[in-house]
C-alpha cells in the first residue's frame, strides 16, 4: 500500500499543518504478506494464491489440493487483487483438482475467492463446482448480475446475493458460509444475504472444478480462491477483505492526525 500526502506548507517548504490536505491513498496490487496470513488464520482446506507465471497450481494451505489447468483457456501472470492471478477465457479455462478428504466438508464450509469478469455471462457460469449433489458457487446475471450458491441438481439457489456484479475492471471479494441451515453471502466485506432456501450439500467423490464445470465457464479473472471447513464469522470475512488493502480510505482531521478507516 503507498500513499501521497500533499501537505500545507509556509511557503518555505515547511509543514504547517496535513489537516484539510488533499490526501491520495493508492493501494498498488494490495499486500502480498498481510493477506495470506490472514486466510491462514482461518485454517482453510484448500488455498489457490494463482501466484503462478505456468503449469499447476500450488495449494498454499499445505493439504496437497493442487490444481490442474486446462488446455488452453487461461492467461498466467495478470494483474490480481494480491499479487497476480489468471484469466479464464470464458470457453474452455478450468482448474481441476482431485478429491481429496480434505474437500469433503459436508454441509458446512465457506467458499471464498477475488473475481473480475471480463464478460457478463449469458447463464450461469463456475467459480467453483463440486459436482452432483455438491455445491456450485456461480455468476448469475437475472435479475440482475450477481453471485449463488447452489446444490448441483436443485434449481433454486441456496443463497444469492443482493449485489451486483460488475464488468468495470474491479475486483470484488465474494464469500458464501453454510453450517446447515445457517447461510451467508458476503461481496466485498459486507453481509449481502438474499434469497435463503436451504438444502444440505452432501460429499462427493468427484473432482473439484474452477472456473468452469460442466461447461459452464467463467470469462474473467480470479484471484486468491479458498476453501474453509467451518462457516467464517462475519467479522473474519470483512478480516480478509480489509487484509488486501481494499475498501480503505485515508482522512485529516482538525487535530492534524491522519485516521485509516474502511470505506
Amino acid at each position: 500500500m503507498t500513499g501521497t500526502l500533499t501537505p500545507i506548507t509556509d511557503g518555505t517548504g515547511t509543514l504547517t499543518s496535513i489537516a484539510n490536505s488533499t490526501l491520495t491513498l493508492a493501494v498498488e496490487n494490495a499486500n502480498t504478506t498481510a493477506y495470506p496470513a490472514e486466510v491462514k488464520t482461518d485454517n482453510p482446506v484448500a488455498y489457490w494464491r494463482l501466484e503462478e507465471a505456468s503449469g499447476g497450481f500450488e495449494d498454499s494451505s499445505g493439504n496437497a489440493n493442487h490444481g490442474s489447468p486446462s488446455v488452453g483457456g487461461l492467461t498466467y501472470g495478470q494483474t490480481g487483487e494480491v499479487g497476480n492471478a489468471v484469466l479464464f477465457d470464458g470457453a474452455t479455462g478450468q482448474i481441476t483438482v482431485a478429491d481429496s478428504t480434505t474437500l469433503d466438508t459436508g454441509d458446512v464450509f465457506t467458499l471464498e475467492a477475488w473475481v473480475n469478469p471480463a464478460a457478463l455471462p449469458a447463464g450461469a457460469k463456475t467459480i467453483f463446482d463440486k459436482g452432483a449433489g455438491s455445491y456450485r458457487l456461480e455468476i448469475d446475471v437475472l435479475p440482475f448480475p450477481h453471485f449463488a450458491l447452489y446444490k448441483i441438481g436443485v434449481g433454486t439457489p441456496i443463497v444469492k446475493s443482493s449485489a451486483v456484479i460488475a464488468v468495470d475492471g474491479v475486483w470484488r471479494h465474494i464469500v458464501v458460509t453454510k453450517n446447515g441451515s445457517t447461510i451467508a453471502a458476503y461481496q466485498d466485506g459486507v453481509d449481502a444475504t438474499s434469497a435463503v432456501a436451504n438444502q444440505t450439500i452432501v460429499d462427493t467423490a468427484l473432482s473439484l472444478g474452477i472456473g468452469g464445470q460442466a461447461g459452464l465457464f467463467y470469462n474473467g479473472s480470479l484471484d486468491e480462491i479458498a476453501i474453509y471447513p467451518t462457516a467464517l464469522t462475519a467479522a473474519r470475512v470483512q478480516a480478509h477483505y480489509l487484509a488486501s488493502g481494499g475498501g480503505l480510505t485515508l482522512s485529516s482531521r482538525t487535530d492534524n492526525s491522519l485516521v485509516l478507516t474502511p470505506a
